[in-house]
């Protein structure tokens, strides 16, 4: 196979643009389809080995296999050694044991099933997943596993007369898969190799249509705009991939059939360095981005530029002593993989060991402990049925229609218990979607369609009481103590989706809709009840507080009572002009959780937030007072 160094510099272009998106470089917002050009490059190049060895009747599933692990292999289980030293060091049992099982799942390389159940790539909690980045790889390998199968069965089948159909219908059907995956699942579109395989199938379509493409100057230019096109227009809120995964992937393919355009760019001495060490940059630059997100670093120019030059010491370090000596082997000499296949199963042993010990819990004192171990993410409602959200008790008794975002959730333990005492029956109906505020017309994921979705069950003559529970300002306000800055959503018109101009026209934009839609609730006959917001805090209270106790420090302060009544001001207002104009009930945390001079944060030294926002069962509890007329008239 000849060497394209034109393939070497666009690995450069697709790892820089990756790397500036994490680092959150301005004009980079996009970046993350780098991942998608270096998927097309994967299939090219793998489809050369494997078509040109099946064509000279050379090729041997076996040093395939062995070539791919002494590719991916040895930087990545030195990542993952280097990962495990840091955590047995400075990570908490939670952050640890999760370290551990990312460890072990990447190192079988099948991190991107264990990142699709969790949380969508986009999540905030998905960016502290020390190895969320290796989902990429799982990809790649369950890839490299089967596409050499494909193509041995196509080969067989007619003489291989039917190798170049079979490669496009397989393209096809993994597309449209993507694109409809994308509209119902786009998290399982996102992560798993059906809905991705496609993107590197297109790279091996170029080497099975070989042809002398003209205009190859052209070609490269609209291939590398279409690239930064995407770079520079989508952002998080894009649904992705389906269709907006076709310009990137498109891109690549013009950009590598162009062998680069006649033009010096991609063949320029730096890029031929970063593409030379642009696996192991592309492997070691996540770290360095957790952890300066866990130290909340303000990702400066100066934060950057240190975030980059030990993301470049790194992957220089990784390529020198690692990939360049693992890649020495002969053609055909896999006795290499007699000490390579052990050392991987020994290292994902010994992260399955760590993460079912619960990451070495004997390390910290009982309070450290106690405080990490409240780190759980807010519980998931129990569903015994579909109608059609998830729903619990019995199927025709009155319902109470819980709606919102992942406030309803942390709310469980409490609404649990109260609805436990209830002699009557209740049946729960749960519409909360993670990072969705109950409000209608707001455009964000999947927020639009669900909360049209929920109001519709919430007019059913069955339900008698509704509930709303949200974060509330920070959707309205991008930064919390700064009444001017813009809401993070957009509002549903006619042409599209429009930006507030201000936090004053989102709070003006949620005032009408709420009033609207909760006064025709109201004037149904149903009780509505809307939780304000819950005091928020400037920290991860439960990851601060078991920090101090391991490191023998004082707890922090509790935040004044009228910083919280400051920052919730505008909403306050809101929400008191909604209830004296439709009759809605609201229910103040704080009313439970602050005094008149301070918001109280912990409880006897345990932590009453798992994070800055949600409650612990032992927070939400405490607001049982305030929570419990929700069931007042489902029984005594």
């Amino acid at each position: 196979m000849t060497f394209r160094r034109d393939i070497h510099g666009l690995r450069a272009i697709a790892v820089l643009i990756v790397v500036l998106y994490h680092f959150d470089v301005p004009g980079f917002t996009g970046g993350f389809v780098g991942v998608d050009v270096f998927f097309v490059i994967s299939g090219f190049l793998m489809t050369q080995v494997i078509a040109g060895g099946l064509e000279r009747g050379r090729f041997d599933l076996a040093s395939f296999y062995a070539a791919r692990a002494r590719r991916i292999v040895p930087a990545l289980l030195a990542l993952h050694a280097a990962l495990l030293l840091f955590g047995l060091l400075w990570l908490l049992p939670s952050d640890l044991s999760d370290l551990c099982k990312s460890i072990a799942s990447s190192t079988a390389f099948v991190s991107n099933l264990l990142f699709w159940r969790q949380y969508g790539y986009f999540s905030s909690f998905s960016q502290e997943k020390w190895l969320l980045h290796t989902w990429s790889l799982s990809v790649e390998w369950q890839f490299y596993l089967l596409y050499p199968l494909l193509l041995l069965l196509l080969k067989r089948v007619a003489a291989g007369r039917f190798m170049r159909a079979g490669l496009v219908l397989a393209c096809a059907l993994s597309a449209a898969a993507c694109v409809a995956a994308t509209a119902w699942k786009p998290t399982a579109a996102f992560y798993l190799l059906p809905t991705r395989a496609w993107e590197m199938l297109g790279g091996g379509l170029l080497v099975m249509f070989p042809r002398p493409w003209p205009y190859r100057r052209l070609m490269f230019l609209v291939g590398l705009q279409l690239i930064a096109a995407c770079v520079l227009l989508y952002d998080t809120s894009t649904l992705f991939p389906g269709y907006a995964a076709l310009p990137p992937v498109l891109g690549a393919m013009l950009v590598i059939a162009s062998q680069g355009g006649e033009l010096p760019l991609l063949e320029a001495r730096p890029m031929q360095y970063l593409g030379e060490i642009s696996y192991s940059l592309y492997l070691w630059h996540w770290p360095f981005t957790v952890a300066a997100r866990q130290w909340h670093l303000p990702f400066d120019v100066i934060d950057t530029l240190a975030m980059g030059a030990a993301s470049l010491l790194c992957a220089q370090l990784s390529y020198t002593l690692v990939e360049t000596r693992t890649r020495k082997v002969g053609r055909g000499d896999n006795s290499d993989m007699r000490r390579l296949v052990p050392s991987a199963v020994g290292l994902g042993l010994i992260g399955l060991a760590i993460w079912y010990g619960g990451g070495l819990t004997e390390r910290l004192p009982v309070l450290a402990v106690e405080n990490d171990a409240l780190r759980v993410i807010h519980p998931e409602p129990t569903c015994e049925f579909q109608d059609p959200f998830c729903a619990a008790g019995p199927r025709d008794a009155d319902a109470v229609l819980f709606w919102g975002d992942s406030h309803v959730k942390h709310l469980l333990p409490a609404l649990d218990d109260l609805r436990a005492r209830r002699q009557v029956p209740i049946k729960a109906l749960f519409g909360a979607t993670d990072a969705c505020p109950p409000v209608r017309g707001l455009v964000g994921g999947a927020c639009l369609a669900h909360n049209e979705r929920v109001f519709a069950r919430a007019r059913k003559a069955d339900v008698r009481t509704v509930v709303l529970a949200s974060i509330w300002t920070p959707y309205f306000r991008a930064r919390l103590y700064e009444p001017g800055s813009r809401s993070t959503l957009c509002r549903q018109t006619p042409e599209g989706c429009e930006q507030f101009e201000s936090s004053a026209d989102a709070f003006a934009y949620l005032k009408q809709q709420l009033t609207a839609d909760l006064g025709a609730l109201t004037a149904e006959g149903k009780r509505v009840f809307v939780t304000m917001q819950v005091p928020l805090q400037s920290r991860e209270v439960a990851k601060d507080m078991a920090l101090r106790f391991w490191h023998e420090q004082p707890l922090e302060p509790p935040q004044p009572t009228s910083r919280h009544r400051e920052a919730t001001a505008e909403l306050d207002g809101v929400l008191n002009d909604v209830s004296e104009q439709t009759g809605v009930i609201l229910i103040d945390p704080a009313a439970v959780l602050c005094d008149d001079t301070r918001c109280e944060y912990e409880r006897d030294r345990l932590a009453l937030y798992l994070d800055n926002n949600h409650l612990t069962a032992q927070g939400a509890r405490l607001l049982e007072r305030v929570l419990s007329p929700i069931f007042a008239l489902h029984g005594p």
